[in-house]
């Protein structure tokens, strides 16, 4: 059997449709459909992604900075042999004492195991490492800069008080702590913090070192045996090593990817002259005079000179590149202009690593340096992962490399080891005299490109030396292109011009991928290979045409998705704002009333782009107006841009017709009307509207003629994804294909999926299965409304005023949305988009001038299509990826005390909190303050601070301000500020997870910390009898994690599906608590739980007891499988 497979991929759901073809190559049925959902290797962290691996790096590194504190804490202690000190003599004290002897050391004598206490302490804290490079006068400082100024400002005033030339960090602690000032100079965790009105302030390691100094000179006076040496080294360098010692710094260039033409070799950073020359060439290669067809290639006298414009210039605008050739006796064409000035950018850019240079003052330096060198410098500065690395005057001493040593381990395999990096005395002067520059920092915040280019340098060199000199082989006989794709196909695959055979079946299961590098797709790959296995192992056959939609997310890291999250919601928020206007204006909201809106907001609520008069509310809602395409429609581009369009009086929008403002008016048609259009294209400019100032101005744009080349070209297009990504995963599936594999762009699939009327197709099915259907406010549609309005939002116009609904159905709360997708994909062709392009091709022909031809939607291949993916939907194979494998954090964040209430027989948990947030800042209580004061532990505390509100309150003070206000209490003969309290809090101390740690005095402490979550309810039975019911955590199952499931034992895992036997319905497992609750989700609904707030809605709760009835229907055990 002959089929085509539809996939649609996202960043955690794989839907698969495949549709058998007849020998003419037509859909004739639904064969296969599976859904498949995951989870993606991010977290969301306060409403933004986050990748799991960077909370596990931010953990690790906790975990290093304590291990490295308490290496060096052992070491010192070891040192106090030379001293004469038995290991145990430093005696912990309460920290108040340790500081009054560290302000001591500095002038009196005190004893050395006191003394090397002191040095603990300062290995401990050992201040800021780096230093700051010089700034101009009046020029912001930074957070440490400032607070480091700050701190050496009330150091000085401290130093004159007590008339001496210096005091070391020490005293001036000491003195804090005799003022009633908190110790830790960072007070403050964030900006917003409003706790306390005092600076953070930030000791640098100059300033310790300094204070050692200063401590061991004054202490060697009293103590000969400080003056002595060990191994012919002085005590002091040892104890100096010993404290401020700072591992060498780690080249990153290791954990960068791999170039796919030079496998072998890294992928170059985009500021290397290398990339900088390429990307200029490739732009050159790209200019056309004129678009279309009808386009003409520049002279190389043309290039030569734009060529060598973008070599000096970081940008250069197309008037200057007008004015060059002018100039030079080789002016643009009278009628036309740049190609890439007309669609694509306001300006070509150059080389920017050498403007920044120049920019830098160090042009002259930097050409100065032989090429080898230069590659180095940007190299070493892409590797950088702070400027503040290269503070230290040696910093090019401590920078190491891994080599390899002529050992191996006990599986074989060489041994890497670390020696510093020998570095070229022209490039330590090269680096040394750039970081003294003002400007110095981040690689991308002086101004160079960041980030990585696609190939390596030496992949770069050769496709510049190609596009710059292009050749063909000698018995090439097809078009001679000069592009990207034509100079890799030269340099690395000649073959490629050969006429290709039809591909073959290679495999007969689809292998296993290779890794991308990034964790977001290589587990979407995986999941595909596993669902596209499991339909050849059902249908027989690998599929002979596979098309392959790609989520636009998959490419993008969290923060580029945070960035697309946050424009998203500013749209939203803005069409929520439109619909609350044209309600208030008496209307009924439409979409495109609310695209009118919108336009007319962007358009200062005022003019036509076209004409003098002026638009108001009404008119933009009514149809005195509408949205134009400044430029005329086309096939080439499909769908509307915001950014392209404008709105207009109907009048001036029918007549300029499907032209173009200069078309319509200019080259002296209408010199009044055009003159309007400069003066909005001027105002849109100022408005920061670019694009569409632009295109208002756009004099050369041709007009699209429709050949046959062309609605060819209009199908390839919509098969013609650029994104390595794509092409990735086409090269990959193609193993099992004998077509070529095609990726969709999905451009038309939302408009082939309303024309063919499947918008409705999950409500109705959610309706019959007694589900909640939703609109995209989250608010509840009746079935009564649903089958009144079906026919509106199926595509068709409402007959009359009281049909009309501006309601949108929410199609994202239910899984089997991505069914629908996938079925449209496998009905979607070349041969499909090229039957839309004819249609559009003939309309355009029939059309009268003026008149715009529209794309429609064509009759689906597959015969009724709807009650197909109606019937598909209704019983789709759903399956949720099993997580039996718990990982992540095993306890929450939050480390407890214990306390006894009055009148309790269990233990509680407490937890010490500042006094100024015993309530919210903002909406806190008197009520709320009163009942967080009465949970102090501390009866005498309690008091304190209940007594101190109640006087504030009566003064007429608000709750936050009485509570933020320091309170005082009595202790050790001084007034001190009460800034935490310990409170009760509402759990109980009965599961939890006590840890237990001695200190070096012997003392015993504990802490308790709760479960991060539970993993899985383990049930035993005997019989059809619950025997055993056990709720693991998350710690508990990563110990049993490779152990065998004891004999007649269910393991229900978090997320796993199951089927409840009592109503034949099959669910997700949501969460467990404690007190023996299953709470349990329709399978088919993405939202949690907790999230699901309509009655009826399908979700559930079962006990444990009840548990037995629950069947689970995936498996963390995969079968074996012949492509495994």
């Amino acid at each position: 059997m002959r089929y085509r497979l539809g996939l649609d991929v996202g960043t955690a759901s794989l839907a698969t449709a495949a549709v058998s073809l007849d020998t003419e190559n037509r859909p004739q049925d639904l064969v296969w459909r599976a859904i498949r959902i995951f989870s993606e290797p991010l977290e969301n962290d306060q409403g933004k992604l986050k990748s799991k691996k960077a909370t596990r790096r931010e953990a690790r590194m906790q975990r290093r900075q304590i291990d490295r504190r308490r290496a060096r804490a052992k070491h010192i202690a070891a040192l106090g042999n030379l001293l004469g000190l038995a290991p145990q003599s430093p005696q912990p004290g309460n920290g108040t004492n340790l500081l009054q002897l560290r302000a001591l050391a500095a002038r009196e004598r005190v004893e050395l195991n006191d003394l090397l206490r002191i040095f603990l302490r300062m290995a401990k804290r050992r201040g800021y490492a780096g230093e700051f490079r010089p700034k101009k006068e009046g020029a912001k400082l930074g957070e440490v800069e400032g607070g480091s100024n700050d701190l050496k400002a009330a150091m000085r005033q401290l130093a004159e008080a007590k008339g001496v030339e210096t005091v070391t960090l020490g005293e001036y602690l000491y003195h804090r702590l005799q003022q009633g000032l908190p110790t830790k100079l960072k007070v403050k965790e964030n900006n917003s913090d409003t706790s306390t009105s005092l600076p953070n302030l930030y000791a640098l390691r100059r300033q310790v070192e300094d204070e050692f100094d200063h401590l061991w000179q004054t202490q060697a006076a009293y103590h000969p045996v400080l003056n002595s040496t060990h191994n012919g080294q002085p005590l002091k360098t040892i104890f100096q090593q010993a404290i401020f010692y700072q591992r060498l710094l780690k080249a990153v260039g290791g954990m960068v990817g791999q170039c796919s033409l030079e496998p072998t070799l890294p992928r170059a950073p985009r500021a290397q002259p290398a990339f900088q020359r390429f990307r200029i060439e490739k732009t050159l290669a790209d200019l056309r005079w004129g678009a279309g067809k009808r386009a003409d290639a520049l002279s190389v006298q043309q290039k030569n000179i734009i060529r060598q414009l973008l070599d000096e210039k970081e940008k250069v605008s197309f008037i200057a590149i007008y004015k060059a050739l002018e100039k030079a006796g080789c002016p643009k064409p009278e009628t036309r202009g740049l190609n890439l000035e007309g669609l694509s950018r306001d300006e070509l850019h150059g080389h920017k690593t050498n403007h920044v240079f120049h920019k830098l003052g160090l042009e002259n330096e930097w050409h100065s340096l032989d090429a080898r060198t230069q590659v180095q410098v940007i190299n070493f500065l892409a590797d950088l992962g702070s400027p503040e690395q290269l503070d230290d005057p040696n910093w090019h001493t401590r920078f190491v490399k891994r080599v390899k040593t002529d050992k191996k381990d006990k599986e074989g395999k060489w041994i890497f080891g670390e020696q510093p990096r020998q570095l070229d005395q022209s490039f330590v002067d090269f680096i040394s005299l750039l970081k003294q520059n003002e400007k110095f920092d981040r690689l991308s915040k002086m101004g160079f490109d960041g980030g990585r280019a696609s190939y390596s340098i030496k992949a770069l060199n050769r496709l510049t030396e190609w596009l710059s000199a292009p050749w063909w082989p000698g018995d090439y006989s097809g078009e001679m292109r000069v592009d990207e794709e034509a100079a890799i196909c030269a340099c690395y695959d000649p073959d490629c011009y050969k006429p290709k055979a039809k591909p073959s079946i290679q495999l007969a299961w689809l292998p296993a991928p290779k890794p991308t590098g990034n964790a977001v797709v290589d587990g979407a790959l995986r999941q595909i290979r596993y669902e596209v296995n499991r339909m050849i192992d059902d249908l027989g056959t690998p599929p002979a045409e596979i098309v392959v939609e790609m989520a636009r997310e998959m490419s993008l890291g969290p923060t580029r998705r945070n960035e697309r999250e946050a424009e998203n919601a500013k749209n939203r928020n803005a069409r929520l704002a439109a619909e609350k206007a044209i309600r208030e204006a008496n209307a009924t909201v439409t979409p495109s009333r609310v695209k009118k809106y919108l336009l007319w907001r962007e358009q200062g609520e005022k003019f036509c782009p076209y004409c003098e008069r002026p638009i108001n509310l009404e008119d933009a809602l009514s149809k005195e107006t509408e949205y134009d395409h400044i430029l005329p429609r086309s096939l080439t581009q499909v769908g509307m841009k915001r950014s392209e369009i404008v709105l207009a009086h109907y009048r001036c929008n029918q007549e300029k017709g499907n032209r173009t403002p200069w078309d319509a008016w200019g080259d002296g048609r209408d010199p009044a009307r055009w003159e309007i259009v400069e003066q909005r294209a001027a105002w849109f400019e100022k408005n920061r509207q670019y694009r569409k100032a632009k295109l208002l101005r756009l004099k050369d744009f041709d007009t699209e003629v429709l050949t046959d080349e062309s609605v060819a070209g209009f199908a390839d297009r919509q098969f013609h994804q650029t994104s390595w990504i794509a092409k990735e995963a086409a090269l990959w599936l193609q193993s099992i294909c004998t077509s070529p594999v095609s990726v969709s762009r999905g451009q038309l699939t939302a408009m082939l999926r309303r024309g063919w009327k499947l918008e409705t197709v999950i409500p109705e099915a959610r309706i019959a299965e007694g589900l909640p259907v939703l609109d995209e406010e989250n608010m509840v549609i009746t079935p009564a409304e649903f089958e009144r309005f079906k026919p509106i939002w199926e595509g068709h116009r409402a007959p009359s005023r009281e049909l009309h609904i501006d309601r949108k159905l929410n199609k994202r709360i239910d899984h089997r949305h991505h069914l629908i997708d996938a079925i449209v994909i496998a009905l979607t062709s070349r041969g499909l988009f090229q039957d839309m392009a004819r249609r559009y091709k003939l309309e355009s022909e029939n059309c009268a001038e003026g008149e715009r031809p529209r794309l429609k939607t064509p009759e689906p291949p597959l015969k009724m299509v709807r009650d197909v993916a109606l019937a598909a939907v209704r019983d789709c194979p759903l399956t949720i990826k099993p997580d039996c494998y718990p990982d992540g954090a095993m306890f929450q964040g939050t480390a407890y005390g214990v306390a006894q209430k009055d009148g309790e027989d269990k233990l509680r948990l407490t937890l010490r909190q500042p006094v100024a947030e015993l309530v919210d800042r903002k909406k806190g209580t008197v009520e709320q303050a009163r009942k967080a004061i009465a949970s102090i532990v501390s009866a005498d505390i309690r008091g304190i601070v209940s007594k101190a509100f109640e006087t504030r309150i009566s003064e007429g003070k608000s709750v936050p301000a009485a509570l933020a206000e320091p309170i005082y209490q009595e202790q050790f003969g001084k007034r001190l500020p009460i800034r935490k309290v310990c409170c009760y809090t509402d759990k109980y101390a009965e599961d939890v997870v006590t840890i237990i740690h001695s200190s070096r005095d012997g003392k015993t402490h504990s802490k308790r910390l709760l479960h991060a979550g539970y993993a899985y309810l383990e049930t035993e039975t005997s019989e059809d009898r619950i025997v055993r019911q056990e709720l693991v955590p998350i710690q508990q199952a990563m110990k049993r994690k490779h152990k065998a499931v004891p004999e007649n034992t269910v393991r229900l895992h978090k997320g796993d599906t199951v089927l409840d036997v009592k109503d034949n319905k099959k669910y997700r497992v949501g969460y467990f608590k404690a007190e023996g609750k299953i709470f349990l989700v329709p399978l088919v609904e993405p939202r949690a739980y907790d999230a699901i707030k309509e009655p009826d809605s399908g979700r559930k709760i079962v006990s444990f007891k009840q548990v037995v009835r629950l069947q689970p229907l995936n498996s963390c055990v995969r079968p074996p499988h012949p492509a495994n």
